[in-house]
């Protein structure tokens, strides 16, 4: 079932036409509708604890309309409460913000999910020694950098961006995976507490709810000194144009036990999970300590899919959404008019907010879309394996 409410709408008609005095042959004329004031709420209603998609959009014009009449090389021209191109400057539209695939947001939202990956931990710390030697290869590697200075800089450009990449690649891939699992188990125990009150809410009529921050995009303040923004006939209207909007997105999700025994009930179960020391993790545990197999994941949700399958196992995730809400402001002042008359000056608002309901896959998807870090990273890899190089 459907359900509309706020449904609220004010329209304006806007004409605009020329007329040849000599004959009164009128040799132009436009007549429009806008939107002056629109409030409305569509929301599926009939799903309860379900997925139910959901769209409010609202317009709220003030811009004052083109209004005024000119005589002009033997045409009259009439502007009646014309707005012309304000809509499409502040449109309800979504700006573009990247969002993860279905299998990755329930994958971050799992109630199984570990605090910290301790058989991961424990394999990567095998690459400890090689980190601390690193250490010590930078004073060796910057008394280099003074021969080849000494002898004219011949391959200094080549071994100092290695280097570069060699430390980056240490500090990214290395360092910071490894202090963040450290800060992990300190934080265990909240983690700990946590988790139990997750499981608490889970067992309780009406499942566990979660949800996650997926993105934000702000457009900063643009503005056009010298917009056009009517120009037709013998009349141009010219305006100061100032825009500015925001789209923030989220997610969230329902979950509750396969089974009533499946979610974890002793400390030592929970513990076991939050340390993803459970059979059910062993997938992904072996595909994350497999070489390479971050750059994979790199253009696929593999890792996630993997963690999804692990998780259905003790969990159902029956409903999962995405929502987004977008803000946008146009604000006008005419700084020029070719014919008397009034109006332009003044804010059109527009504000969205939709729901859209989302499915996880075990089938992995593709993307070729990757974050400036993870591009920073394979070209640093790039660099850093290069066996030789030349100025």
């Amino acid at each position: 079932m459907t359900i509309r409410t706020r449904e609220e709408t004010r329209t304006l008609t806007s004409n605009w036409k020329v007329t040849r005095i000599s004959d009164g042959v009128v040799t132009g004329n436009t007549t429009t509708t806008y939107n002056v004031y629109q409030s409305e709420c569509e929301d599926v209603a009939d799903n309860k604890g379900g997925n139910n998609p959901l769209e409010i959009i609202r317009i709220d014009n003030q811009v004052s309309a083109l209004n005024g009449k000119d005589t002009v090389d033997g045409t009259r021209i009439e502007l009646s409460n014309v707005n012309n191109g304000a809509n499409g400057q502040a449109s309800t539209s979504h700006y573009s913000v990247p969002s993860p695939s279905g299998a990755t947001l329930q994958a971050r939202m799992s109630p199984s999910k570990p605090h910290v990956s301790l058989p991961n931990f424990l394999f990567e710390l095998k690459d400890l020694p090689g980190m601390l030697l690193e250490g010590a290869e930078m004073g060796k590697s910057l008394r280099r950098a003074v021969e080849l200075v000494e002898r004219g800089g011949q391959g200094l450009l080549g071994q100092t961006a290695r280097k570069h990449a060699e430390l980056q690649l240490s500090a990214h891939m290395g360092w910071a995976p490894m202090l963040a699992d450290l800060d992990s188990l300190l934080r265990f125990g909240a983690a700990f507490e946590r988790r139990k009150r997750e499981i608490e809410r889970m067992n309780r009529k009406g499942g566990l709810r979660k949800s996650i921050k997926i993105g934000t995009f702000v457009r900063d303040i643009a503005i056009d000194r010298n917009k056009s923004v009517f120009g037709r006939g013998n009349v141009t209207i010219r305006a100061t144009e100032t825009l500015s909007g925001r789209t923030e997105r989220w997610a969230t999700s329902r979950w509750k036990p396969k089974f009533p025994a499946s979610a974890p009930s002793t400390d030592a179960d929970i513990a076991r999970s939050l340390l993803g020391l459970n059979f059910d993790r062993a997938p992904k545990a072996i595909w994350d300590a497999i070489p390479w197999s971050f750059v994979a994941d790199y253009f696929s949700d593999i890792g996630d899919v993997l963690e999804n399958a692990g998780n259905a196992l003790r969990y159902e995730c029956y409903s999962m959404s995405m929502m987004t809400h977008t803000e946008k402001r146009a604000q006008y002042q005419a700084t020029y008019r070719s014919y008397p008359g009034s109006g332009w000056d003044g804010t059109l608002y527009t504000t969205r907010k939709s729901r859209i309901p989302v499915s996880a896959s075990l089938i992995p998807s593709f993307s070729p879309l990757i974050s400036e870090k993870q591009v920073s990273n394979l070209v640093n890899l790039a660099i850093a394996r290069r066996s030789s190089w030349r100025n």
